[in-house]
């Protein structure tokens, strides 16, 4: 709660997350935080280059917003075809982001990724 933020893309998301106690009324503390944006997990040990000083400390930090995903695919008959698919997927979160959010960002990366093999332009409209 004690953190200042004057930046309109950042929002603290949980302000009464203890970052540190201080032990004294005489102690303080002044913390720079960068907040790099990426994808999946990279272990501070494989990031080369990465300046070395005094004081400053580098995180692992994971964050995973989602808790549970699930897919079931069934066969259904739509009107006079039996050959018709239905896909139902379940997301579930802890609320920092909303499931048809993760929905579509996880299905944008897919299609990216997939793309390597064909050319999707024709097919994504």
């Amino acid at each position: 709660k004690d953190i200042m933020n004057n930046n309109k893309y950042v929002k603290i998301l949980n302000s009464n997350y203890v970052i540190c106690n201080l032990t004294s009324v005489k102690s303080n503390i002044a913390i720079n935080i960068k907040i790099e944006r990426g994808r999946g997990y990279f272990p501070v040990i494989q990031r080369k280059g990465s300046q070395k000083k005094i004081g400053l400390i580098f995180l692992d930090v994971c964050f995973n917003p989602i808790k549970y995903v699930s897919y079931s695919v069934k066969t259904i008959v739509f009107g006079d075809r039996d050959d018709v698919d239905s896909l139902t997927i379940v997301i579930e979160t802890n609320g920092i982001i909303d499931s048809k959010l993760a929905f579509i960002t996880s299905s944008t990366i897919l299609a990216e990724q997939f793309s390597i093999f064909m050319d999707l332009s024709s097919i994504i409209k």
